[in-house]
């Protein structure tokens, strides 16, 4: 899909639907902003080799009138993931790095701070960012943490394939 909507939870009705770009998979909010990170899709023919993709891209939408007010997109063949909005900056992976880009910026110009091996989401608790990492996917992963400038803290073994997490 490529749509967003809002629904007033005291009616449970759809109040506004959005479009956003292909597959959008997270949602952060900034204090005024609610950021939407839409991955794109990978397109194939009718024997499933890949043709091209869509864009993914980081929509910001206007939590006072629902209108989108900036659209970001990735270049073509780009699946970026995770989405996360602390003190400005906007966090999110795309690739094999993990990247900030400020809410105020006109365009597209992440910053990378860390790259490996990520796989799943990453999360954001305590001032920290924690990042999984699968390793072979067959023996225990591990998991980062980073400060919001990329600096790695500490690492953690954590069972097979982590994809997510709870605090």
């Amino acid at each position: 899909g490529n749509s967003i909507s809002v629904i007033d939870i005291t009616t449970n009705q759809i109040v506004e639907t959005l479009t956003v770009a292909d597959n959008p998979t997270n949602l952060a909010f900034d204090g005024s902003y609610l950021w939407v990170m839409s991955s794109g899709n990978t397109l194939y023919d009718e024997n499933w080799s890949v043709i091209g993709h869509t864009a993914g891209a980081l929509t910001a939408i206007n939590a006072a009138s629902f209108a989108v007010e900036k659209t970001f997109n990735f270049i073509e063949g780009e699946h970026p993931s995770s989405l996360i909005a602390y003190a400005g900056e906007l966090y999110f992976k795309n690739g094999a790095s993990i990247y900030k880009q400020s809410v105020d910026a006109a365009a597209l110009s992440p910053l990378e701070l860390t790259s490996g091996n990520y796989y799943g989401q990453i999360t954001f608790y305590n001032e920290h960012i924690y990042a999984t990492d699968a390793l072979d996917f067959s023996q225990n992963g591990l998991v980062h943490k980073y400060t919001v400038n990329g600096d790695l803290v500490d690492s953690y073994q954590v069972g097979i394939i982590p994809g997510n997490f709870a605090f």
